[in-house]
């Protein structure tokens, strides 16, 4: 999960279609259910001395693809020594893959329990091992996404961008639901997902449940709020934050400046707005705003 953090940044970074974000989550979760198998098969933890003069082990993976909604897998499939292991995770994804996906969504959204992951892959699992292996499936699975929800952030950040995006998300139909993220720059320069949660729409409330979250999780400072002019989100943010400033995201603004504009000035027009913060000081900012102002 830390290491699907970090691709996110990169996948946000590189502006890639959200889908593409959720594939890898999904490929990410597939690949922990099938070495979580491998582990209960074999009945012990990697390196654990359990494992010494049991007759099997660990034998490395084979390489397999698997298409999906949000696109191809790349699978690594567990193999053990004595090659008794007998995956299901395949067999459940092609009989009821929506189960899978549905797990994916709710690991992201806002109250989800670990009792809800548990039905999941009761469902997914239930006709293929017992009661108890199930219950290890669950508990592997529910101690990732702890530690994904628990993993350590900043008490200062200098700017937090909040945005949301829309994803098709298959239940009993399909419809589209809003990820609402939180990317954060620390002190040192560098972005962090802080937090990215499903709703059904996006909300001013959702935002602020999530920086009430961040604020239990131990950030105490924020400097600047960037975000689109949803209705009621600007307050929402610095009401948490009282001491934050908020602007405006600069793909918004030129948006809407865009929409007041002639058309037949509007290029020449965003061409020129555009170069503002590309300016290396605030005097150099600020000199080019005046010069704009008076075209």
């Amino acid at each position: 999960m830390e290491d699907f953090n970090t691709k996110l940044v990169a996948a946000l970074a590189q502006g890639k279609p959200i889908h593409e974000i959720f594939c890898q989550a999904l490929e990410d979760a597939v690949n922990l259910l099938l070495e979580t198998e491998r582990t209960v098969f074999l009945d012990y933890e990697k390196w654990d001395v359990k494992g010494y003069n049991t007759g099997n082990s660990r034998n490395g993976y084979d390489s397999r693809t698997l298409k999906t909604e949000y696109g191809t897998l790349q699978l690594k499939m567990p193999r053990d020594r004595l090659g008794k292991l007998d995956l299901k995770t395949l067999q459940c994804l092609q009989t009821s893959s929506s189960h899978l996906e549905q797990m994916i969504i709710l690991m992201y959204q806002k109250g989800v329990t670990t009792r809800d992951i548990s039905e999941l892959i009761e469902k997914m699992y239930g006709h293929h091992y017992s009661p108890t292996t199930v219950s290890n499936l669950s508990k592997t699975f529910e101690a990732e996404l702890k530690a994904y929800r628990q993993r350590p952030i900043q008490k200062e950040y200098v700017c937090l961008f909040c945005d949301a995006t829309f994803v098709s998300v298959k239940r009993n139909t399909v419809s589209k639901e809003a990820v609402h993220m939180i990317v954060g720059i620390n002190p040192q320069g560098y972005k962090e997902i802080l937090d990215f949660q499903v709703f059904p729409t996006e909300s001013a409330l959702h935002y602020r449940e999530m920086l009430q979250d961040l604020k239990e999780r131990g950030v105490e400072k924020v400097l600047l709020f960037v975000s689109d002019e949803l209705t009621g989100l600007a307050d929402a943010l610095t009401e948490e934050f009282p001491q934050a400033m908020h602007q405006t995201c600069w793909t918004h603004l030129l948006r809407s400046f865009a929409s007041k504009v002639r058309v037949k000035d509007r290029q020449h027009l965003l061409t020129e707005l555009k170069e503002i913060p590309k300016a290396s000081s605030i005097a150099e900012a600020t000199e080019r705003l005046n010069q704009f102002i008076h075209l």
